[in-house]
Formats: C-alpha cells, structure tokens, sequence
C-alpha cells in the first residue's frame, strides 16, 4: 500500500487520485495518505516532508479559498 501510494505521489507532494492516470494533486487524499502511513508507522521516509508540506499549503486555511476540499 505504501508503494502504491509514493507511484501516486507528484512533484508538488501531492497526492493524485491513481496511478493509472496521474493527474493534479488532491488535498483530501494526500491528508489520508499521511493518515495511513503514519497508522504504518512510517513517520520519517524521504515521501512524508512533502506531503506534509503540500498539505500545509492547500489545507492550511480553507475559508480563504474559492475551493474547499473534504
């Protein structure tokens, strides 16, 4: 699973929604993403930093966007 999610994985940390067909980061899944390696124990991979830090950007205050995400 943890595979699977780092071949999801964009340059800007994000998450995209398959592998079968990389397209834009999603917030929502990159957050879950974070919540499943953590529960894996995988706090420290050279994958988490960014992830966290797209997360920070895009989640960081949703009131201030047109878009809101789940």
């Amino acid at each position: 699973a943890k595979k699977y999610m780092y071949r999801c994985q964009n340059e800007d940390g994000g998450i995209s929604y398959s592998s079968n067909q990389m397209g834009t980061s999603r917030p929502a899944i990159t957050a879950a993403s974070l919540a499943a390696l953590y529960n894996a124990g995988d706090y420290d991979s050279e994958n988490v930093p960014a992830m966290q830090s797209y997360c920070k950007k895009q989640l960081y205050d949703l009131n201030s966007t047109a878009e809101q995400y789940g």
